[in-house]
């Protein structure tokens, strides 16, 4: 596919070029304001697009005159669209998909490149950046967005300048500084809507001295979850908290800013968020036959073919308000008997406590200060601590199958230096050092039910698990140059060099219960074995169960409610060092006063990392499980075009080679880090932007995108051929906007939508039928009234998945594989000793929401 459209590409690029330089006109460059304070961006009638100025490059630069693909969103479209979690962007941008396996976790794919793993100590392949500082943890998302000047989502590798995990791109979420104006001015916006939704925004500058100002920021969000959990204890009472998805979210910042002299800036910033709230759990239906399920007796599995009948293979499982009685799945049952299916998209059975809590606090300090020379120097030091706790339940179904619990903490801490060449002049470079440091503790466990123990190998309640301390130390050196050759030609270089070192002590085992006694008889537990309860292990509360003490106690022999199985505790000193180049070669030529045309090479990579999966205590694997580094190769042809002040065609051609793909899933009968060899992913994207009248304005955005797996080693589930996962064929992006002034005030109508075709969810089965995710369609809308004499008053009525489309973030099987478990066993298509197939969706997944949002200014 992209071999045929690469030649009406060029074809469409020469043509704009040399057709429309009539058009072209003189694009005056504008000063940027970023401390300016609204709530809403439409103050004025548009008549014709501005000019975005980005510091991809470290630099102010305009958009459209630097070799990489970049997408902005500026402070004003950000509150305009009521953005306010960080993976909001998904909505507007092509080529653009979430990693993400909860809601506290953020993880992004660009161009089919990202990271397929869910758990705590692994590196994004697309980096995350706040204020130029990166994130290591995938938690960072519970900071949300608000005050926020500009998103930039850079595509393709970015080692040079933002560093070794960034080898499908960058996000960077740049906040409003505080500015010198001579008074005090800030904003207050409140948000409403269904679900009991409540949002309050605020924000206060205040200049302290001619020299000096702070700047105060705050969001709360709270709304109760739109799914029912219809999970019971024994005793038929309700489990836990009816409602699931649950959300409570506080986040502030504070920055004090201070310009001791008009070349010098000190800039402090501090910032905390807390997140308390209640996992989702899963859809899920049973792939066992109702008339015989081939239940569970003294450790024997009676095992069967029960793939389904072929008519039914283009049928998805997950379709919205499917009927618990249609026919593709009133035979379908978990190995208990049991039909998970309810027939309802919001109701769901979850017997974890459901547990969401996440808490980042942390600080930056910056210093930029310009030489008479012009010459600059910029330094900053930060720091963040992350804590995370997180229990649910990933069966789907009515009792005890398999629960992962994580309890972890994060310390990162970084320092930046770069100097810098002065702006004018032929040969502009900047050159740099960089250090940081993460220290880890990550507690991973999973609390199933099994066949273990020493008794007749009678069914248990365990929990297998991982102890994880890490320290991660990453220093580089960096360097970037770009050269004028002539008028209209620069060459752009840039390269860093990065030594990376983990070094870890891991513990695995698996504690297990034995007060439980199923046949009957006398028991110290009065609970039957399997059946859905909040406690753990009968007498021990979830909320103990999730500090990490708790497994430390299981080691003890005076612990009465645990025992550890000696002949699963593995220890572990383990070591991964890494010492890589990467960097990027681009040259761009101005065809014409508003024509632009670039190609480049870059080179990514990304470090490796070590085992935390939980069952490989059961596997008696560990540091035999480490995945090693991956890099990627990625080749870019682009065009930029101002054909006239009222339109902008952005696109660009890509090919990437992708080596060692860090991914996570089941192979080879279990599952497993892997390394798959070699991987392609390669696509044609656009970027329009059109004001096709005054008070109308349109912006599309389309991507093609075609991955394979074109060396899979030995692995199954990803033969050659096979399609990467999160990686979807086509995205289209739509938002129209249009502006009425009266004698009352400015009104703005505006919606946007996102089109994604069918995916894949994961590297797990040999069916995709089991792992595809539907095609969607997204529709939002929103009416804005601005009046008063400066515009500063705000009323929106807004409207969000008007198409009550459904999704899911991820796609599981809920299995029983043991450590004897061959590849015969699992039969043709690998799911043979599958009890459920699970949909985790989305927290607004098959649901309008709408809402008033009323914002003022004060100046």
């Amino acid at each position: 596919m992209i071999a045929n459209l690469l030649p009406y590409y060029i074809l469409f690029s020469f043509i704009l070029t040399f057709s429309t330089q009539s058009l072209s006109y003189d694009l005056e460059k504008p000063s940027i304001n970023t401390t300016q304070v609204v709530v809403n961006q439409n103050t004025a009638i548009t008549t014709e697009l501005e000019t975005i100025t980005v510091t991809a490059q470290k630099r102010d630069q305009s958009i459209q005159s630097i070799p990489i693909t970049v997408n902005v969103l500026n402070e004003n479209e950000i509150v305009n669209l009521g953005l306010t979690d960080m993976e909001d962007i998904l909505f507007l941008f092509p080529n653009l998909s979430t990693n993400a396996t909860t809601e506290l976790a953020v993880g992004y794919s660009i161009r089919g490149v990202g990271t397929n793993n869910p758990h705590g100590n692994v590196n994004q392949a697309v980096g995350i950046y706040r204020d130029e500082i990166s994130y290591g943890t995938p938690y960072s998302g519970i900071l949300g967005v608000y005050d926020t000047a500009r998103i930039e989502v850079l595509r393709g590798p970015q080692n040079s300048l933002f560093g070794r995990n960034t080898i499908g791109g960058a996000i960077h979420y740049i906040s409003i500084k505080p500015s010198l104006d001579d008074h005090a001015s800030g904003y207050i916006i409140g948000n409403v809507g269904n679900y009991n939704l409540g949002e309050f925004t605020a924000a206060l500058n205040a200049p302290l001295s001619e020299s000096v100002a702070l700047r105060i920021t705050g969001q709360s969000i709270q709304r109760e979850g739109i799914y029912t959990n219809l999970a019971t204890n024994s005793a038929g009472e309700p489990l836990g908290e009816s409602s699931l998805g649950d959300k409570d979210r506080q986040s502030a910042r504070a920055q004090l800013l201070w310009q001791p002299s008009d070349n010098t800036e000190l800039l402090f910033n501090y910032h905390t968020a807390n997140h308390h709230g209640t996992n989702i759990g899963n859809r899920a239906y049973g792939t066992r036959d109702a008339d015989d399920p081939y239940l569970l007796i003294n450790g024997v599995q009676d095992f069967k073919d029960n793939s389904l009948p072929d008519d039914k293979a283009s049928i998805s499982p997950f379709i919205e308000n499917v009927d618990a009685n249609s026919s593709d799945i009133v035979n379908s049952v978990d190995r208990n008997g049991f039909n998970p299916a309810t027939g309802d998209w919001h109701k769901i059975y979850n017997v974890s406590s459901a547990r969401s809590y996440a808490k980042i606090s942390g600080g930056f300090f910056k210093l930029n200060h310009l030489f008479d020379n012009n010459y600059s120097i910029n330094f900053s030091a930060s720091y963040d601590n992350t804590l995370l706790e997180t229990a649910d339940e990933t069966s789907g179904t009515n009792s005890l199958q398999f629960i992962p619990n994580r309890d972890a903490s994060y310390a990162q801490k970084s320092y930046d230096i770069r100097v810098m060449s002065p702006e004018n002049q032929a040969v502009r470079w900047l050159v740099g050092a960089y250090y940081f440091n993460e220290n880890m503790d990550l507690y991973t466990m999973i609390r199933r039910f099994n066949y273990i123990g020493p008794e007749s190998n009678v069914p248990r309640d365990i929990v297998a698990h991982n102890i994880l301390e890490q320290v991660d130390e990453d220093v580089s050196l960096y360097g970037h140059l770009e050269w004028s050759l002539t008028d209209n030609l620069v060459l752009s270089s840039g390269l860093r060099y990065t030594e990376n070192n983990k070094q870890a002590d891991s513990r695995f085992g698996v504690a297990t219960n034995y007060n439980t006694n199923p046949a009957g008889g006398s028991s110290i537990s009065a609970k039957p074995f399997n059946t859905q309860t909040d406690l753990i292990f009968d007498r021990v509360s979830t909320d103990i169960f999730l500090d990490k003490s708790f497994i430390e106690n299981c080691y003890s022999a005076d612990f009465a409610d645990c025992t550890i199985l000696p002949a699963t505790i593995k220890e572990y000193q383990l070591q991964q060092k890494l010492s890589e180049w990467g960097g990027k070669v681009a040259l761009d030529y101005q065809l014409s006063k508003n024509n632009f045309t670039y190609i480049s090479f870059a080179r990514g990579f990304k470090s490796g990392g070590f085992d935390t999966r939980a069952l490989a205590a059961l596997f008696g694997e560990g540091a035999e499980q480490a995945f090693l580094p991956e890099s990627l190769d990625a080749y870019e042809l682009g065009l930029k075009t101002q054909l006239t002040s009222t339109l902008q065609i952005n696109s660009a051609v890509f090919y990437n080679v992708w080596t060692d793909l860090q991914t996570f899933g089941v192979f080879n009968g279990e599952p497993r880090y892997v390394n798959i060899p070699t991987s392609v992913t390669k696509g044609v994207e656009s970027e329009i932007k059109w004001l096709p009248a005054d008070t109308w304005y349109t912006q599309i955005g389309i991507g093609f995108l075609d991955t394979e797996i074109t060396n899979s080693g030995t692995f199954t589930a990803a033969d050659e051929g096979h399609e990467l996962p999160n990686s979807p064929a086509v995205t289209l992006n739509g938002l129209l906007r249009k502006q009425i002034d009266s004698s009352f005030g400015l009104f703005t109508l505006e919606s946007d939508f996102r089109y994604v075709s069918e995916q894949i969810d994961g590297l797990t089965y040999d069916s995709d039928r089991y792992a595809t995710k539907n095609a969607q369609f997204w529709l939002n809308a929103r009416l804005n009234y601005q009046f008063g004499q400066e515009h500063q008053y705000n009323v929106a009525l807004w409207a969000e998945n008007l198409t009550e489309e459904t999704y899911c973030v991820d796609i599981g099987m809920q299995n029983i594989i043991t450590p004897t478990t061959t590849q015969a066993d699992l039969g043709e298509r690998g799911i043979d000793l599958t009890s459920t197939i699970t949909c985790q969706p989305s927290e607004n997944s098959g649901e309008r929401f709408f809402g008033i949002s009323i914002g003022v200014n004060f100046y």
